[in-house]
């Protein structure tokens, strides 16, 4: 491990406390006065640069393997001995009944109309919808949107 140099207080002139700088900046001030602090910090921000990149061209090459085996295997499934095809996770079509329908469409209905609502009304409705149901908070909340 590097130590970090962003640490470092490096004093410029007199050893005047006000005339101290950080690395970036002491790195620069240094650069223009000759010193061979700016070429160490050069090198060591070159040294950071090239590991960031080689860690990141590595990362971006076993994504793109990890992808491309996937991709393989999708396009091979069902055709290599042993291998059942693989089945998705929804069905092709699900057949459900006309009571659950039904249910659905009361219950998207329902929230439609309290999401126009706000304050009082929408807490009577909501009220009203534990008590004797949707449908007639449906009945209530259209009563009330009219308002």
């Amino acid at each position: 491990m590097r130590p970090s140099l962003s640490r470092r207080i490096v004093h410029v002139g007199d050893g005047d406390p006000a005339a101290s700088f950080p690395d970036a900046i002491g790195a620069a001030f240094a650069g223009q006065h000759g010193s061979g602090y700016g070429r160490l910090m050069h090198d060591h921000v070159s040294a950071l640069v090239s590991e960031f990149v080689e860690k990141l061209v590595a990362a971006v090459e076993d994504e793109a393997l990890v992808r491309a085996r996937q991709t393989i295997v999708r396009g091979l499934d069902g055709l290599l001995p042993g291998r059942a095809r693989a089945v998705s996770g929804r069905s092709a079509s699900v057949r459900r009944s006309g009571p659950v329908t039904a249910a659905r469409k009361r219950q998207g209905q329902y929230l439609g109309r309290l999401r126009r609502l706000s304050g009082r009304a929408r807490q009577r409705v909501q009220a009203l919808a534990r008590e004797k149901g949707v449908a007639e908070a449906i009945k209530l909340a259209d009563r009330l949107a009219r308002v």
